[in-house]
């Protein structure tokens, strides 16, 4: 069940995008959208995000203010950076150099 993004969700993207913006990390692509998703959880597993086709989508529950959504968001934004899937290197060396760029240079 997908809906729209809510005030928290876009701001939270509002402001985890500046930075990449900021940082000169976002590789030529435009800030993704957002929209809010819900479903049941799965063999115990429920994602708090995912990305789609330039759509960063977040689990409603997780739509909050929270360590969780700046995570997550974080985390679908580098999707969108590098269109590069969990665990591959590129994914790896992209939150490494973010995480550089906000220690040293944020």
């Amino acid at each position: 069940i997908f809906s729209p993004a809510n005030g928290t969700l876009i701001a939270t993207l509002d402001h985890v995008w500046g930075k990449i913006e900021e940082f000169g990390m976002a590789n030529g692509r435009q800030k993704p959208s957002a929209k809010l998703f819900w479903e049941h959880m799965n063999a115990e597993c429920e994602k708090f995000g995912f990305y789609r086709d330039g759509v960063v989508f977040v689990h409603r529950d997780y739509a909050v203010p929270s360590d969780a959504l700046e995570l997550t968001v974080i985390e679908e934004c580098c999707h969108h950076c590098t269109q590069s899937s969990d665990m591959s290197r590129d994914f790896q060396q992209w939150l490494i150099r973010f995480l550089h760029a906000a220690v040293f240079k944020g």
